[in-house]
């Protein structure tokens, strides 16, 4: 066969030229296995063990080796025979993944969460794929107030996405009920009230950004002079923003309330050292069942193999999530203990200053991420069982010391309950006082944490 030099000609111009590009582009990545984890993270021992105990009930890809919480898989009981039978939960199409397999004593027996009071407004709103994930996300990080503490830059840096984009997804949120969900800040869950009703004047946008402490003192003259008001319509104005909602939260169960005390481990000393012992007890230890791999020869069904890869997938995300908390605990408990050995040793009085923000660069771990694991937790110690979210303060710096502003609360209060009642102390001699504990603040910053404690002033303490 002989070809002409005019046909390769013809054939090279055909030729694809293949060239590599580098493009850059931000991917939401925030993947079940994640979301999973923020869920598991925030749980204390109780939590976690309700949240074990009805997955174990709901999930036969998860097995448990204590006989309190075995499904029992055994030749009288096929686990086929417990999928088909659970099939409805995945066929309706309103199906939604925290509420399947969950009878009616469950709802009647649980209190009704914020969390869930917004996932399912979320549910019910059209959104792409990448806005649901983030909301999910940020719902998930809404503190027991119902504020968002973290800002649109942390979320983005968390998410892997833009400030805007997660600041679209703040914005869905706030559209929610309850009014004020979703505010990092009491101005802001204030100013969203007023939105609502109409009412965020120019005079009221005033009001509520720069005379919140002269509405808690009755100050109306004060108010009025900044807002360019009469004294009667500053009153008018504080009515209507005392009436509003400060707790966006309030109504709903937060995961706050705590039935049992179940500290996450002991801190103990043992040989003029101190040591950290996890307590596992109460958690059940559980793995994928191990029967589900004679399930998938029996699944032909497309509906049963669909439903046993969710299952099983759920199941790894619960063990990975349960495995990063004790990580992130532990790492968490460590930091504690070599810069608190002395509180432990000797008492709140030795309690050094330690910020989230300080353990989180420490640890290189996100503000939110020790927030989370910290949450609800308790431990023992020599001092007794506490909270371990008391054990992080914000600093004083006294002279060339730095002093922890709960020991000087701590000394603040002492020095009240001892007062004569008939003739309370003033703030101003509270300072003088503090001053021989070589305490020097000024009789503002008393002023301020004596009302942080929730202490009234003087002349509203005096009994006669």
């Amino acid at each position: 066969m002989v070809i002409s030099e005019g046909s390769c000609e013809q054939r090279s111009c055909n030729i694809v030229q293949l060239n590599q590009n580098l493009t850059q582009e931000q991917k939401l990545i925030l993947t079940q296995s994640l979301s999973m984890s923020i869920k598991i993270l925030e749980m204390n021992s109780v939590d976690l063990y309700e949240f074990i105990k009805k997955e174990l009930s709901e999930n036969p890809l998860l097995d448990c080796s204590g006989d309190e919480y075995t499904i029992g898989y055994d030749e009288s009981y096929k686990i086929k025979e417990y999928v088909e039978k659970n099939l409805y939960s995945f066929k309706d199409k309103d199906y939604k993944e925290e509420t399947e397999c969950i009878t009616p004593f469950y709802f009647i027996s649980e209190k009704k969460t914020l969390r869930n009071h917004l996932q399912q407004q979320l549910g019910e709103m059209k959104l792409d794929e990448s806005q649901r994930k983030i909301c999910v996300y940020l719902i998930e990080c809404i503190d027991e107030r119902g504020y968002l503490p973290i800002s649109s830059a942390q979320g983005a840096e968390e998410l892997c996405c833009s400030r805007e984009d997660v600041e679209s997804a703040v914005n869905i949120i706030q559209s929610m009920d309850p009014c004020g969900i979703g505010s990092r800040n009491l101005t802001e869950c204030l100013a969203i009230q007023l939105k609502e009703k109409n009412m965020f004047t120019k005079e009221m946008k005033i009001v509520v950004e720069e005379c919140l402490d002269d509405i808690a003192y009755a100050r109306y003259w004060a108010v009025a002079k900044k807002a360019g008001i009469s004294v009667a319509k500053a009153r008018r104005c504080s009515e209507i923003i005392r009436n509003l909602e400060p707790k966006p939260s309030r109504g709903f169960y937060t995961g706050e309330e705590t039935k049992y005390v179940i500290p996450e481990a002991e801190i103990y000393e043992e040989n003029d050292d101190f040591k950290i012992k996890m307590t596992k007890g109460i958690i059940p230890k559980i793995k994928i069942n191990k029967e589900y791999r004679k399930l998938l020869k029996f699944a032909c069904e497309k509906e049963v193999k669909e439903y046993i890869d969710k299952k099983t997938e759920r199941a790894r995300n619960i063990l990975n999530g349960i495995d990063k908390r004790e990580e992130t605990l532990v790492r968490i408990l460590k930091y504690i203990l070599e810069n608190q050995k002395r509180y432990f040793k000797y008492g709140k009085e030795k309690l050094k200053p330690m910020s989230i923000k300080q353990v989180a660069e420490d640890l290189g771990l996100s503000d939110s991420t020790i927030s989370r694991a910290v949450k609800g937790k308790y431990i023992y110690t020599p001092n007794g069982i506490i909270l371990i979210r008391k054990l992080f303060t914000s600093s004083l710096n006294i002279g060339n010391t730095e002093i922890s502003t709960d020991t000087v609360k701590d000394k603040i209060k002492s020095i009240i309950e001892k007062e004569n009642k008939k003739k309370p102390l003033s703030d101003q001699v509270i300072c003088f006082m503090l001053n021989d504990y070589n305490i020097e603040i000024s009789r503002r910053t008393v002023a301020k944490y004596r009302e942080e404690l929730g202490i009234e002033s003087s002349s509203r303490r005096r009994r006669i």
